[in-house]
């Protein structure tokens, strides 16, 4: 059981499992040499496998097709395994240089390898070697699509299509060139111009890098040596529903002043004001609080008045709100 699982196990899984016991700390004198000692370790280990001349790799590519074959005796499957781990082996330096071009993005370095390592694997399953380009040249696309594929999955709450990773990859590319040669962030614009990409798409790809951020995470003050505060990120939003302080002031205060010239109106035309524009007023008429606005016709059916009364008597109360006594604190609120 355990030779089957170190067969399935990646170049890289089983350099890092090694690692520890056989000599992880030796100084390693890789022009790869990574901060991480298994690291330095893998490093070492790939560039015992000397690189594939074309008709090498053609003959292991053909040795690979025969032990694939569906009447293939047992040596020949043996034969094929080992020319498909040699031509893997082989090439796995070349994993390094694609895999650094993913860095920073919210994958460690071994794990962008061991992403495209599987990618170099799957190359050498399905490399025709009569197509007549190098195998490396093939496997490129393999490699860098296994690694976009683990960025897109763990690497964000919200999963983004592979395309826009690839786009959100050159267009940083360009930003850092525009940076170093303005001596400041570019704009949307700049970057459209020298992408040659329309503006909108431009937005819609720096967008979609935004990242997620839990309302649970804790804040922290800046000023007290980045000590933790007692409060999480979601105590410290805002309720767009609940109003301001100096909203909610305003509000009271206007709401005592239309009170007001209200009252100095006769209660009936107080009342058909209530009833008309739906105001409550639980002192003054209790029955209408919370109501929504009537009609002329329902206001006189409650009152016992025509609806044509009802107007003229809505009209008077408004000219008797007009008059600068009220008017003049009630116009404040307009602006």
């Amino acid at each position: 059981m355990i030779s089957e699982m170190n067969q399935h196990r990646t170049p890289v899984q089983q350099a890092l499992r090694r690692a520890p016991g056989q000599g992880a700390d030796r100084v390693c004198t890789s022009p790869y040499v990574g901060d991480e000692p298994s690291l330095a370790y893998y490093y070492k280990e790939i560039e015992r496998h000397p690189l594939l001349t074309p008709d090498e790799e053609k003959a292991l590519a053909e040795q690979i097709a025969l032990g694939d074959l569906p009447n293939a005796g047992a040596r020949a499957r043996r034969a094929g395994e080992y020319a498909r781990e040699k031509l893997i082996t082989s090439n796995l330096r070349f994993v390094i240089h694609i895999a650094k071009n993913f860095k920073n993005q919210g994958l460690p370095l071994a794990d962008l390898i061991n992403e495209g390592n599987m990618g170099l694997m799957t190359a050498a399953r399905k490399f025709k070697p009569e197509k007549g380009y190098k195998f490396i040249t093939y496997a490129v696309w393999w490699i860098r699509q296994n690694i976009l594929k683990a960025l897109e999955v763990q690497t964000r709450s919200i999963r983004i299509p592979g395309n826009v990773v690839n786009d959100l990859n050159k267009l940083r590319k360009v930003e850092a060139d525009l940076t170093q040669h303005l001596d400041r962030h570019p704009d949307a614009d700049e970057l459209a111009q020298e992408t040659d990409l329309p503006l909108k798409k431009i937005t819609h790809i720096l967008e979609s890098a935004y990242n997620t951020v839990s309302l649970d995470t804790p804040m922290y003050d800046e000023v007290a040596n980045s000590a933790p505060l007692a409060a999480t990120l979601q105590e410290t939003l805002s309720d767009p529903q609940t109003l301001s302080p100096e909203d909610a002031y305003i509000q009271n205060t206007m709401h005592n002043d239309i009170h007001n010239a209200l009252s100095a109106l006769p209660d009936r035309d107080r009342q058909i004001l209530h009833l008309y524009y739906g105001f409550s007023d639980p002192a003054e008429c209790a029955e209408v609080s919370g109501s929504k606005p009537a009609t002329y016709q329902q206001i006189g059916n409650k009152l016992g008045v025509s609806r044509e009364r009802v107007r003229q008597l809505k009209e008077e109360a408004l000219n008797r709100l007009r008059h600068p006594t009220h008017s003049k604190r009630l116009a404040t609120y307009c602006s």
